[in-house]
Protein backbone atom coordinates (compact mmCIF):
# COMPACT_ATOMS: atom_id res chain seq x y z
CA UNK A 1 0.00 0.00 0.00
CA UNK A 2 1.98 2.74 -1.29
CA UNK A 3 -0.05 6.31 -0.09
CA UNK A 4 0.96 9.01 -2.85
CA UNK A 5 1.50 12.45 -1.61
CA UNK A 6 -0.53 13.38 -5.05
CA UNK A 7 -3.60 11.36 -3.07
CA UNK A 8 -3.19 13.11 0.42
CA UNK A 9 -2.57 16.24 -1.03
CA UNK A 10 -6.25 15.65 -2.88
CA UNK A 11 -7.42 15.17 0.17
CA UNK A 12 -6.73 18.23 2.15
CA UNK A 13 -7.66 20.30 -1.16
CA UNK A 14 -11.01 17.67 -0.70
CA UNK A 15 -11.30 19.59 2.75
CA UNK A 16 -10.79 22.67 1.78
CA UNK A 17 -13.94 22.88 -0.53
CA UNK A 18 -15.94 21.47 2.23
CA UNK A 19 -14.53 24.03 4.32
CA UNK A 20 -15.50 26.77 1.63
CA UNK A 21 -18.96 25.69 1.84
CA UNK A 22 -19.40 27.48 5.48
CA UNK A 23 -18.59 30.88 4.28
CA UNK A 24 -21.55 33.62 5.14
CA UNK A 25 -23.81 34.34 2.79
CA UNK A 26 -25.57 37.65 2.58
CA UNK A 27 -29.33 37.24 3.34
CA UNK A 28 -29.24 33.87 5.09
CA UNK A 29 -31.09 34.24 8.57
CA UNK A 30 -28.95 33.20 11.53
CA UNK A 31 -30.84 29.60 11.88
CA UNK A 32 -29.48 29.41 8.11
CA UNK A 33 -26.32 30.16 8.96
CA UNK A 34 -26.05 28.29 11.76
CA UNK A 35 -27.21 24.98 10.27
CA UNK A 36 -24.95 25.51 7.36
CA UNK A 37 -22.17 25.87 9.21
CA UNK A 38 -23.19 22.38 11.19
CA UNK A 39 -23.68 20.48 7.54
CA UNK A 40 -20.28 22.01 6.26
CA UNK A 41 -18.55 20.25 9.63
CA UNK A 42 -20.34 17.03 9.16
CA UNK A 43 -18.99 16.99 5.65
CA UNK A 44 -15.27 17.88 6.76
CA UNK A 45 -16.00 14.60 9.09
CA UNK A 46 -17.37 12.58 6.43
CA UNK A 47 -14.72 13.09 3.92
CA UNK A 48 -12.12 12.24 6.74
CA UNK A 49 -13.41 9.39 7.77
CA UNK A 50 -13.59 8.00 4.56
CA UNK A 51 -10.16 8.87 3.84
CA UNK A 52 -9.42 6.65 6.43
CA UNK A 53 -11.12 4.02 6.01
CA UNK A 54 -9.59 3.72 2.29
CA UNK A 55 -6.43 3.88 4.08
CA UNK A 56 -6.82 0.54 6.35
CA UNK A 57 -9.34 -1.22 3.90
CA UNK A 58 -6.60 -1.41 1.03
CA UNK A 59 -4.65 -3.55 3.02
CA UNK A 60 -7.13 -5.48 4.54
CA UNK A 61 -8.60 -6.52 0.91
CA UNK A 62 -4.76 -7.43 0.07
CA UNK A 63 -4.86 -9.81 3.11
CA UNK A 64 -8.34 -11.10 2.73
CA UNK A 65 -7.08 -12.17 -0.76
CA UNK A 66 -4.53 -13.97 0.95
CA UNK A 67 -6.33 -15.77 3.37
CA UNK A 68 -8.35 -17.31 0.76
CA UNK A 69 -5.43 -18.43 -1.36
CA UNK A 70 -4.11 -20.33 1.81
CA UNK A 71 -7.74 -21.72 2.42
CA UNK A 72 -7.15 -23.26 -0.73
CA UNK A 73 -3.79 -23.94 -0.63
CA UNK A 74 -3.81 -27.88 -0.67
CA UNK A 75 -5.44 -27.94 -3.94
CA UNK A 76 -2.70 -26.25 -5.42
CA UNK A 77 0.37 -27.53 -3.36
CA UNK A 78 1.19 -31.21 -1.52
CA UNK A 79 1.95 -30.87 1.60
CA UNK A 80 5.84 -30.63 1.80
CA UNK A 81 5.26 -27.25 -1.09
CA UNK A 82 2.63 -25.84 0.99
CA UNK A 83 4.99 -23.22 3.14
CA UNK A 84 7.03 -22.28 0.48
CA UNK A 85 3.50 -21.07 -1.39
CA UNK A 86 2.49 -19.06 1.70
CA UNK A 87 5.64 -18.02 2.49
CA UNK A 88 6.03 -16.56 -1.67
CA UNK A 89 2.56 -15.28 -0.68
CA UNK A 90 3.99 -13.45 2.38
CA UNK A 91 7.13 -11.96 0.85
CA UNK A 92 5.83 -11.19 -2.16
CA UNK A 93 3.72 -8.76 -0.32
CA UNK A 94 5.81 -7.22 2.28
CA UNK A 95 8.86 -6.77 -0.52
CA UNK A 96 5.74 -4.95 -2.73
CA UNK A 97 4.48 -2.83 0.04
CA UNK A 98 7.41 -0.93 2.26
CA UNK A 99 5.34 1.06 4.61
CA UNK A 100 3.81 -1.76 5.79
CA UNK A 101 5.64 -2.95 9.72
CA UNK A 102 4.93 -6.47 8.74
CA UNK A 103 2.65 -9.36 6.92
CA UNK A 104 2.16 -12.67 8.74
CA UNK A 105 0.48 -15.65 9.34
CA UNK A 106 -0.62 -18.22 12.07
CA UNK A 107 -1.70 -21.63 11.44
CA UNK A 108 -2.97 -23.54 13.96
CA UNK A 109 -1.05 -26.84 14.97
CA UNK A 110 -0.62 -28.90 12.09
CA UNK A 111 -3.39 -27.10 10.41
CA UNK A 112 -1.27 -26.05 6.98
CA UNK A 113 0.52 -29.52 6.31
CA UNK A 114 0.54 -31.56 9.09
CA UNK A 115 4.16 -31.57 9.00
CA UNK A 116 4.80 -29.15 11.94
CA UNK A 117 6.94 -32.08 13.95
CA UNK A 118 9.63 -31.23 10.93
CA UNK A 119 9.60 -27.72 11.05
CA UNK A 120 10.26 -27.04 15.01
CA UNK A 121 12.30 -24.01 15.24
CA UNK A 122 12.97 -23.94 11.58
CA UNK A 123 12.54 -20.19 9.73
CA UNK A 124 9.19 -18.66 10.44
CA UNK A 125 8.28 -21.35 12.28
CA UNK A 126 8.56 -21.93 16.76
CA UNK A 127 9.41 -24.79 19.03
CA UNK A 128 6.20 -26.17 18.18
CA UNK A 129 6.80 -26.54 14.52
CA UNK A 130 3.52 -24.43 13.82
CA UNK A 131 4.07 -22.29 10.91
CA UNK A 132 4.27 -18.94 12.60
CA UNK A 133 5.90 -16.56 10.07
CA UNK A 134 6.72 -12.88 10.03
CA UNK A 135 7.49 -11.04 6.99
CA UNK A 136 9.23 -6.93 7.53
CA UNK A 137 10.71 -4.92 4.62
CA UNK A 138 13.15 -3.21 6.44
CA UNK A 139 14.31 -0.81 3.76
CA UNK A 140 14.17 -2.84 1.21
CA UNK A 141 15.65 -6.05 2.63
CA UNK A 142 12.94 -8.63 3.65
CA UNK A 143 13.65 -10.97 6.66
CA UNK A 144 11.41 -13.44 8.27
CA UNK A 145 10.95 -14.55 11.63
CA UNK A 146 8.91 -16.91 14.02
CA UNK A 147 5.86 -14.63 16.51
CA UNK A 148 6.21 -15.63 19.67
CA UNK A 149 3.08 -14.01 21.54
CA UNK A 150 0.58 -14.81 19.30
CA UNK A 151 -1.20 -17.31 21.91
CA UNK A 152 -2.34 -14.54 24.13
CA UNK A 153 -2.42 -11.68 21.82
CA UNK A 154 -5.81 -9.97 20.43
CA UNK A 155 -4.01 -9.54 16.50
CA UNK A 156 -4.16 -13.41 16.69
CA UNK A 157 -7.20 -14.55 18.86
CA UNK A 158 -9.89 -12.21 17.44
CA UNK A 159 -10.55 -13.33 14.49
CA UNK A 160 -9.39 -17.01 15.52
CA UNK A 161 -12.41 -16.98 17.90
CA UNK A 162 -15.04 -14.83 16.02
CA UNK A 163 -14.21 -16.39 12.61
CA UNK A 164 -14.27 -12.56 11.29
CA UNK A 165 -12.47 -10.17 10.04
CA UNK A 166 -10.86 -7.73 12.72
CA UNK A 167 -8.97 -3.96 12.86
CA UNK A 168 -7.20 -4.62 16.32
CA UNK A 169 -7.22 -1.71 19.34
CA UNK A 170 -4.05 -0.24 18.38
CA UNK A 171 -1.02 -0.20 20.44
CA UNK A 172 2.43 1.03 20.57
CA UNK A 173 5.60 -0.66 18.85
CA UNK A 174 9.15 -0.46 18.54
CA UNK A 175 9.77 0.22 15.59
CA UNK A 176 13.36 1.51 14.41
CA UNK A 177 13.77 2.66 18.40
CA UNK A 178 10.57 4.82 17.82
CA UNK A 179 7.49 3.84 20.18
CA UNK A 180 5.18 4.04 17.12
CA UNK A 181 1.14 3.04 17.29
CA UNK A 182 0.39 0.64 14.95
CA UNK A 183 -2.74 -1.37 14.32
CA UNK A 184 -3.58 -5.19 12.94
CA UNK A 185 -5.77 -5.64 9.80
CA UNK A 186 -6.44 -9.36 10.37
CA UNK A 187 -8.48 -11.99 8.28
CA UNK A 188 -9.38 -15.58 9.55
CA UNK A 189 -8.12 -18.25 7.34
CA UNK A 190 -11.19 -20.89 6.89
CA UNK A 191 -11.54 -24.28 5.73
CA UNK A 192 -15.10 -26.79 5.64
CA UNK A 193 -16.64 -23.98 7.90
CA UNK A 194 -13.94 -24.02 10.63
CA UNK A 195 -10.93 -21.41 11.55
CA UNK A 196 -7.23 -23.10 10.69
CA UNK A 197 -5.54 -20.36 11.04
CA UNK A 198 -5.43 -16.13 10.91
CA UNK A 199 -3.64 -14.25 8.05
CA UNK A 200 -2.73 -10.32 9.07
CA UNK A 201 -0.61 -6.77 8.29
CA UNK A 202 0.40 -4.30 11.09
CA UNK A 203 -0.63 -0.81 9.94
CA UNK A 204 1.91 2.28 10.96
CA UNK A 205 -0.33 4.75 11.86
CA UNK A 206 1.61 7.78 11.56
CA UNK A 207 0.74 8.64 8.00
CA UNK A 208 -3.52 8.96 9.75
CA UNK A 209 -1.42 11.26 12.27
CA UNK A 210 0.11 13.12 9.51
CA UNK A 211 -3.31 14.24 7.62
CA UNK A 212 -5.66 14.41 10.95
CA UNK A 213 -2.82 17.33 11.79
CA UNK A 214 -3.14 19.45 9.21
CA UNK A 215 -7.09 19.51 9.22
CA UNK A 216 -8.80 22.42 10.09
CA UNK A 217 -13.02 21.90 10.15
CA UNK A 218 -14.15 25.83 9.88
CA UNK A 219 -10.61 26.96 9.18
CA UNK A 220 -9.56 27.19 12.78
CA UNK A 221 -10.46 23.49 14.32
CA UNK A 222 -8.89 20.37 14.50
CA UNK A 223 -9.61 16.65 14.01
CA UNK A 224 -9.10 13.74 15.58
CA UNK A 225 -9.30 9.72 15.45
CA UNK A 226 -10.54 6.97 17.94
CA UNK A 227 -10.42 3.74 18.31
CA UNK A 228 -13.58 1.35 19.02
CA UNK A 229 -12.67 1.28 22.23
CA UNK A 230 -12.69 5.10 22.50
CA UNK A 231 -8.64 5.44 22.02
CA UNK A 232 -7.27 8.42 20.80
CA UNK A 233 -5.60 7.38 17.48
CA UNK A 234 -4.81 10.33 15.45
CA UNK A 235 -4.78 14.41 16.90
CA UNK A 236 -3.17 17.65 17.05
CA UNK A 237 -2.19 17.23 20.50
CA UNK A 238 0.17 14.21 20.61
CA UNK A 239 0.07 13.50 24.33
CA UNK A 240 -3.41 11.87 24.26
CA UNK A 241 -1.84 9.58 21.59
CA UNK A 242 -3.25 6.35 22.69
CA UNK A 243 -4.79 6.93 25.58
CA UNK A 244 -8.30 7.02 26.43
CA UNK A 245 -10.95 9.93 25.37
CA UNK A 246 -12.26 9.33 28.50
CA UNK A 247 -9.46 9.94 30.60
CA UNK A 248 -7.89 12.91 28.34
CA UNK A 249 -10.15 14.99 27.38
CA UNK A 250 -12.91 15.41 29.68
CA UNK A 251 -13.17 19.01 30.14
CA UNK A 252 -13.38 19.65 26.13
CA UNK A 253 -16.55 17.35 25.97
CA UNK A 254 -17.86 18.18 29.39
CA UNK A 255 -21.16 16.53 29.92
CA UNK A 256 -21.87 15.55 26.78
CA UNK A 257 -18.52 12.68 27.00
CA UNK A 258 -21.63 10.07 27.44
CA UNK A 259 -23.30 11.30 24.49
CA UNK A 260 -19.98 10.97 22.63
CA UNK A 261 -18.97 7.10 24.07
CA UNK A 262 -22.28 6.01 22.92
CA UNK A 263 -21.79 7.67 19.51
CA UNK A 264 -18.99 5.94 19.41
CA UNK A 265 -19.87 2.52 21.15
CA UNK A 266 -22.79 2.23 18.66
CA UNK A 267 -21.87 3.68 15.54
CA UNK A 268 -24.07 6.97 15.74
CA UNK A 269 -22.99 10.01 13.85
CA UNK A 270 -23.23 12.81 16.82
CA UNK A 271 -22.83 16.28 16.45
CA UNK A 272 -23.48 18.95 19.50
CA UNK A 273 -22.00 22.34 20.93
CA UNK A 274 -20.07 21.91 23.80
CA UNK A 275 -18.94 24.31 26.83
CA UNK A 276 -15.68 22.84 26.71
CA UNK A 277 -13.11 24.09 29.77
CA UNK A 278 -10.55 22.65 27.60
CA UNK A 279 -10.87 26.45 25.36
CA UNK A 280 -12.69 27.90 27.48
CA UNK A 281 -15.70 28.29 24.46
CA UNK A 282 -17.88 26.98 22.26
CA UNK A 283 -17.27 24.46 20.71
CA UNK A 284 -18.95 22.06 18.13
CA UNK A 285 -18.58 18.58 17.95
CA UNK A 286 -19.04 16.45 15.03
CA UNK A 287 -18.75 12.92 15.07
CA UNK A 288 -18.52 10.27 11.89
CA UNK A 289 -18.59 6.84 13.20
CA UNK A 290 -17.40 4.26 10.43
CA UNK A 291 -16.74 0.44 9.16
CA UNK A 292 -13.58 -0.96 7.93
CA UNK A 293 -14.48 -3.81 6.04
CA UNK A 294 -16.43 -5.97 7.75
CA UNK A 295 -15.04 -5.66 11.02
CA UNK A 296 -18.21 -4.74 13.28
CA UNK A 297 -17.22 -2.35 15.36
CA UNK A 298 -16.33 1.44 14.52
CA UNK A 299 -13.84 3.38 14.02
CA UNK A 300 -15.03 7.39 14.78
CA UNK A 301 -13.84 10.33 12.75
CA UNK A 302 -14.43 13.45 15.01
CA UNK A 303 -14.10 17.38 14.20
CA UNK A 304 -14.03 20.32 16.77
CA UNK A 305 -13.99 23.79 16.02
CA UNK A 306 -15.19 27.22 17.57
CA UNK A 307 -18.73 27.74 17.72
CA UNK A 308 -19.30 30.13 14.26
CA UNK A 309 -22.61 32.60 14.92
CA UNK A 310 -23.38 35.14 11.85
Amino acid sequence: MKISKIIILFFIYTVFLANCSAKNEEGVSADQYAALVNENICNVTAVTAGYIKSFLECPLNEIRTLSILMSNIDIVALPGERRYFVNYMLKSLAAANPDYVGVWAVFEPNALDGQDAQNINMPGSDHTGRYVSYWANDYGRITVTALTDYADSDYYLTSLRSGKEAVIEPYFKDIGGQKVLITNVTVPIMKDGRVIGVAGIDIDLRTIQDVISVIKPLETGYAELYSPGGMVVASVDESKLGRNVQDVSRELYGNHLNALMRSINNGVPFIETADSKEHNAKMIIAVYPFFIGNFENAWSAVSIAPAITQ
